[in-house]
Formats: structure tokens, C-alpha cells, sequence
């Protein structure tokens, strides 16, 4: 199992576009991806599940991931969770 926290710093948090982005790259590894804050978790495959969590900027997350592909997931979805979060151009 992988792990990693990330606290979000873009102004609108975790809004429909990178939600849909971040399923999206959830759906390219065989591993089990879960985000968790605030004592909810989702399946990162489940985009209304991510949107659900109603992430919001300073918030802290942790993504898990647990698979064959664990490692390959932990990295790319790190970077693509990192970008979106960086883009300010909405």
C-alpha cells in the first residue's frame, strides 16, 4: 500500500473539472484508489464520490492506493492532483 497527504491550496478546492480529471486517472491503474478527509472517504473512480467529499481550500487529504499497480498510480496521480490544484487559469 501507498499513501501520500496533500493539503489544497487552490482558492476553489476540489471543484467538478479536477474531480472528473483525477476519476479519470484513477481509471488508467489496477490498484484501489481512496481519498479520505475529514473522516469521509471515496472511491477516487467515482467522480460524485469525490465531489461529495466537498473538498475545500487548506484542506487535507489523504489518497491510498492498493494494487499491482500502486506504485505507477501513487506517482501520476500525485502529479496530476498537484497540477490542478497549481492551475489558477479557471
Amino acid at each position: 500500500m501507498r499513501t501520500f497527504a496533500y493539503t489544497l491550496t487552490h482558492p476553489l478546492g476540489l471543484h467538478a473539472r479536477p474531480c472528473f480529471a483525477l476519476s479519470g486517472e484513477a481509471d488508467d491503474w489496477n490498484c484501489e484508489t481512496v481519498v479520505s478527509c475529514k473522516g469521509q472517504r471515496a472511491n477516487a473512480r467515482e467522480r460524485l464520490e469525490l465531489m461529495g467529499l466537498n473538498l475545500s481550500c487548506g484542506d487535507e487529504l489523504t489518497v491510498s492506493f492498493e494494487g499491482p499497480d500502486e506504485d505507477a498510480a501513487h506517482d501520476a496521480f500525485f502529479e496530476l492532483l498537484r497540477a490542478l490544484d497549481l492551475d489558477r487559469d479557471e
